[in-house]
């Protein structure tokens, strides 16, 4: 029987749905998959460099996820589909050469042989004996099931496009006792008609926030100490440290990011030694009222570190003595700051230069409430004065606690070279006097939750994905530029192999009915397979 052949402008027919996938839909599934991948890694870029997003850049990390996954799962099918068509094609290429091709090449070339038969046909190729004067069997052995790569191992990342950058000063530095006498001198000379000590009560608002408010302070990993009653906070000041403050007009941006800045980590830890010299202490309290404390502040210079304690007066105090029970109802720690940038924050740098007068000063002028004609219920002093019950054990602290650690900090937030304590400072004006760390850029930006992909994984996809592609097209390529011609392919490869092509089997016939995987590639693996000639 002669086997039919189609003439070359016929070849369409055989090629043109193949031709669709690989030349049209494939390419462009792949092109939709690249371009979403790499906008995810472009806004990265763009959010670290400060650069406006396009709209790709601000699509949604679950709308991007569920297109990704969809736009795979068709172009994985539709990559499988094409290169099993391709090995066909090189399968009936093959066939239809003057001497045609081993059968065992058809096993591994057809789509019908499944995962376990392209290994059996990779082990007995490894026995010489079976196949070693048939060398068609390599080309059968490099088909195998394509098994297309997701990209996998996806977390998510928060980006910020940016609307406007412009510069400010920001940030939190050591603190300068310089500034505590010039400071409470200028704010005499801003209020001639009150007494300069009254001030004060202007900052009672905020003297409890520098450790418990978000806004100046975030919690973080402690440098040195440990335990439960270690306490650790970063003072950055936020925004309000910021000069200028933000322009108008960006209402669609809802948050400012801040390039870097100076900042103090401060750590609070038990106090073992709370015995304090009388020089070390000073006491706030009037004769005519019981309310009263005892505000303990001591360098410790084998830690580098200050000690401090709050002792209540629980009888009032008389002539700067303070009376009270035994055992007096206190709340002590061991305070020490550090100096870092947020941009080094694994190297900050203990401070351990702290001027204590000066910084005993600036507490005096906050909790003298005599001096500054404030009534006694009215005071900060009162606050640990009714809670005589609760400093009784360190379990009943509560927020005690952290107002004592806020009055600590208080000094070095209100007087650090970015802010209110240095009198230079100007309100929407940037100054050139401070000192360089406190320069900086902010950004106005909008957050954007994207993707990110292991840009390995990627790569492995694209090198994969490309490479059969590439060989989709190369068979493409082949088929038409070949002056061999195939006959007519339907969509059943058993029929087309058994009907189309002539197949001289050498041996018994018999033993294939019984034979297993290795019997019947040793039986056939000398018999092949070619076109009739007319």
């Amino acid at each position: 029987m002669t086997t039919p052949t189609l003439p070359k402008k016929l070849k369409f027919s055989n090629t043109w749905l193949q031709c669709c996938l690989c030349l049209l839909a494939i390419p462009g599934l792949f092109a939709i998959i690249v371009v979403l991948v790499q906008a995810t890694f472009a806004a990265q870029w763009r959010s670290d460099h400060g650069q406006p997003f396009d709209s790709i850049h601000k699509l949604d990390s679950s709308m991007a996820l569920a297109i990704l996954r969809t736009v795979q799962a068709i172009l994985s099918t539709l990559t499988t589909f094409t290169v099993e068509d391709s090995f066909q094609f090189v399968m009936w290429s093959l066939i239809s050469r003057p001497k045609g091709v081993s059968y065992t090449s058809i096993l591994a070339l057809t789509p019908t042989t499944g995962a376990l038969g392209m290994i059996r046909s990779a082990y007995n190729f490894i026995d010489i004996s079976t196949f070693k004067q048939d060398v068609d069997v390599i080309e059968g052995i490099v088909h195998g099931h394509y098994l297309a790569i997701c990209i996998d191992q996806t977390s998510t990342v928060t980006v910020y496009d940016t609307g406007t950058i412009y510069n400010v000063t920001a940030g939190v530095g050591p603190f300068n006792g310089s500034y505590v006498q010039p400071f409470i001198e200028s704010l005499a000379s801003l209020q001639p008609d009150y007494s300069y000590q009254l001030l004060p009560y202007t900052y009672f608002a905020s003297v409890y926030n520098p450790v418990i408010s978000p806004l100046l302070s975030n919690i973080v990993a402690p440098v040195q100490c440990s335990g439960s009653n270690c306490f650790s906070y970063l003072l950055s000041g936020g925004l309000e440290m910021v000069t200028p403050w933000n322009p108008l007009g960006y209402a669609n941006y809802p948050l400012v990011k801040i390039d870097s800045v100076p900042t103090i980590q401060v750590e609070f830890d038990d106090l073992i030694d709370d015995d304090f010299a009388d020089a070390d202490c000073d006491v706030f309290g009037a004769s005519n009222t019981p309310i009263g404390i005892r505000l303990c502040i001591a360098g410790d210079d084998d830690l580098a570190r200050l000690r401090a304690g709050i002792f209540v007066c629980t009888n009032g105090t008389e002539g700067g003595v303070c009376h009270t029970t035994v055992p007096t109802p206190n709340i002590t720690t061991a305070v020490t700051f550090f100096q870092l940038n947020t941009e080094a924050l694994s190297s900050p740098i203990r401070v351990d230069n702290i001027d204590l007068p000066a910084y005993k000063l600036a507490l005096d002028w906050l909790l003298n409430y005599t001096a500054a004609g404030i009534s006694a219920p009215s005071s900060i002093v009162s606050n640990f004065w009714i809670a005589a019950d609760q400093l009784r054990d360190p379990l009943t602290y509560g927020i005690l606690l952290f107002n004592f650690q806020s009055i600590l900090v208080f000094p070095f937030w209100l007087f650090n070279a970015n802010n209110w304590g240095n009198t230079a400072l100007q309100s929407q004006t940037i100054i050139d006097t401070l000192p360089s760390e406190f320069y900086t850029r902010t950004s106005i930006v909008a957050p954007y939750t994207k993707l990110r992909f292991d840009s390995g994984m990627f790569y492995l996809f694209v090198a994969l994905q490309g490479s059969a592609i590439i060989f989709t097209w190369g068979v493409l390529l082949g088929v038409w530029f070949q002056p061999r011609i195939f006959p007519m392919l339907s969509s059943f490869p058993l029929f087309d192999v058994a009907f189309k092509a002539k197949i001289e089997v050498k041996g018994d016939q018999k033993k294939i009915l019984t034979a297993d995987s290795s019997d019947i590639i040793g039986i056939m693996g000398s018999n092949r397979a070619a076109l009739e000639r007319e």
